[in-house]
């Protein structure tokens, strides 16, 4: 099954994210299909290719919770947004 999902590329402290598809086993940093957009999370600031982020939703592709959130606070696609789950931390034994 193909996702959407970011990869962070850019400097330590000044992380740059790329939107890409892959194979949802595939690791983050591995193999992509296809670039469909890049976020800058420090300007606000992002390049969506929009016709091909909605033909890969259309053709069955999932999407992540944080990028689906991101396409519709940007309006690209229409939809409500997303709760994104956040496991909590274990404590360490002693």
């Amino acid at each position: 099954m193909l996702v959407i999902r970011f990869t962070q590329i850019g400097k330590t402290h000044q992380k740059v994210f790329r939107l890409v598809v892959q194979e949802k086993k595939s690791k983050l940093n591995g193999k992509s299909m296809a670039y469909v957009g890049t976020w800058n999370p420090r300007l606000k600031k992002g390049e969506f290719k929009a016709e091909e982020i909605k033909t890969f939703i259309k053709n069955g592709a999932g999407v992540s919770d944080s990028v689906w959130n991101l396409l519709v606070s940007q309006k690209v696609i229409e939809g409500e947004k997303r709760k994104i789950k956040v496991k909590a931390k274990k404590e360490k034994k002693k």
